[in-house]
């Protein structure tokens, strides 16, 4: 595959704390786990501590997740890169208490070649005693993973630093601000010198932080920001509430088909219902609206979705305020509708009350023709999934035998012109609103079939409807059609059908389920 160096500018600058969590997850996809992940993290920064404090005594002050390993690790590397290095560890916990696979490790580890200091409620003046008599305190007590208050030994020990007056260098985000606001907790360092890895987090940004912050790399390659992975499904999944009833999380409505092409849109109510069932762990609400003596089959699994017609045959100007009526938030429109400038112009009517509505639209087949003949139309909840031929058609390039560069930069230019989030469904499929990037990489041809599309659509109205970012809705729908798709190759071949990937969807979700109490 060509370098994706030359890409690097259509990735995010800073990251949330889902995004950062979106790049572990994709890293550790291509082979980078996280005990590998925190090792060169520890490497780095234990370099960039030699080269500015190493003839300084060094406290680690370290907490018991993911953040503490890191601290951990650090101390262990500068103890094994230099035999005259003064370094202190403190920990804020037991060992016997860990839960943290990696800070387990690395305590372990650690404590192999050194003496590490567990402190409690008990001995916190065991702390100030170690405090007082370093130079520099590296804070490793909680960064990303801060939910809530602050209470306890972290809060004291917080207090404790604070009140030295010594040098103060926290990893990656400052115990105590939230990574996301730059908000303080109840309790929150005030360092002097911030180590970021990988990326600055919005958090430091947004609490001034970011002059006194510099970034170490820590091995992640650029493919984990830009190639769609299981990362991408995590941004995408929202949390389901406990007592949340079929419109919580959000509704779509598939409008399509004609007298001739009758499938498209149920393929597409269908992926809709299954994402929405496996992600939220129930239906959610699907409305399909097919042309006039169109029915969903009568299969049992098609139940749960809400069924109503043209007033004839095709699409006309008599279904418009019935469209409006039914109750969504995505609207996916034009499989299977007939082009036609009559069509053009009742898809484009319809089009121009959704965005009025604040909806988000998946546009296919027939409507992506419709909507770029007017700019009016074009919004950032718009996505439009064309492959090369619709490309063509609608942009007079012709990518077919292109190189990645090339579609790259012409779907990147493209999207940035008209406002809008494009997927230019390919081998490898690229996402891109004009500012952010995505390739997804499919490793079978199992999905050169009728109808997959289909369901590629159905399956982004089902993120769009419950996620409120439309590029990353996108991603995700992209990736999980061909993660199912690749999957079911080993199976099946090249002998798939569309409703094959219908019936995956549910198992390959299901590891990204989860259930949150309303408070």
């Amino acid at each position: 595959m060509q370098s994706l160096k030359a890409f690097s500018i259509y990735t995010k600058r800073v990251l949330s704390v889902k995004d950062s969590y979106a790049v572990k997850a994709n890293a550790n996809a291509l082979g980078l786990d996280d005990k590998m992940l925190v090792e060169n993290a520890g490497m780095a920064i234990s370099y960039a501590l030699l080269r500015k404090h190493r003839r300084k005594r060094i406290l680690f002050v370290c907490g018991g997740g993911g953040k503490g390993a890191l601290g951990l690790a650090t101390a262990r590397h500068m103890l094994d890169s230099a035999a005259d290095v003064n370094v202190s560890i403190a920990f804020l916990g037991h060992e016997e208490n860990l839960h943290n696979e990696s800070c387990k490790f690395n305590y372990r580890a650690l404590s192999s070649i050194a003496e590490i200091t567990d402190i409690d409620e008990d001995n916190i003046d065991t702390l100030r005693e170690m405090v007082r008599a370093s130079d520099v305190v590296v804070e490793a007590i909680i960064g990303l993973g801060l939910k809530g208050k602050l209470y306890g030994i972290m809060s004291h020990a917080i207090r404790v630093i604070n009140a030295s007056a010594k040098y103060v260098l926290s990893l990656d985000v400052p115990a105590g601000i939230d990574a996301d606001t730059g908000t303080p907790n109840i309790a929150s360092i005030k360092p002097t010198h911030v180590i970021t890895v990988h990326k600055p987090k919005i958090g430091i940004e947004k609490s001034h932080l970011i002059q006194s912050t510099h970034v170490e790399k820590i091995g992640i390659p650029l493919s984990a920001e830009l190639l769609a992975g299981p990362g991408d499904l995590m941004l995408a999944t929202e949390p389901r509430l406990i007592d949340a009833n079929k419109y919580s999380h959000g509704s779509v409505l598939v409008v399509g088909g004609s007298e001739k092409y009758r499938t498209a849109p149920v393929l597409s109510s269908i992926a809709a219902s299954n994402a929405l069932a496996a992600l939220r762990v129930g239906t959610g609400y699907v409305t399909v609206m097919l042309p006039s003596g169109s029915t969903i089959p009568n299969n049992i699994e098609y139940k749960s979705i809400l069924q109503r017609n043209f007033k004839r045959k095709a699409l006309s100007e008599e279904d418009i305020p019935v469209i409006s009526s039914i109750k969504h938030n995505v609207l996916a429109i034009g499989g299977g509708i007939e082009e036609s400038a009559e069509s053009y112009d009742i898809i484009n009517t319809i089009v121009g009350l959704e965005k009025k509505a604040g909806h988000t639209i998946v546009a296919d087949a027939a409507a992506i023709k419709a909507v770029v003949k007017s700019r009016n139309l074009m919004t950032n909840k718009l996505i439009l999934t064309p492959h090369y031929g619709e490309f063509k058609a609608i942009s007079g390039v012709d990518l077919s035998s292109a190189s990645l560069n090339t579609r790259v930069n012409a779907a990147v230019n493209f999207a940035k012109d008209k406002g809008c989030v494009l997927v230019l469904k390919g081998n490898s499929t690229i996402i891109t609103d004009g500012d952010l990037l995505k390739i997804n990489n499919s490793s079978t041809p199992s999905l050169a079939v009728m109808g997959t599309g289909d369901v590629l659509t159905g399956i982004i109205a089902a993120y769009a409807s419950m996620h409120k970012n439309p590029f990353e809705s996108a991603v995700a729908g992209v990736y999980l059609h061909s993660k199912i798709a690749d999957l079911l190759a080993i199976e099946k071949g090249n002998h798939l059908i569309a409703t094959d990937v219908v019936e995956a969807i549910p198992s390959i979700l299901r590891a990204y389920d989860y259930v949150v109490r309303q408070q």
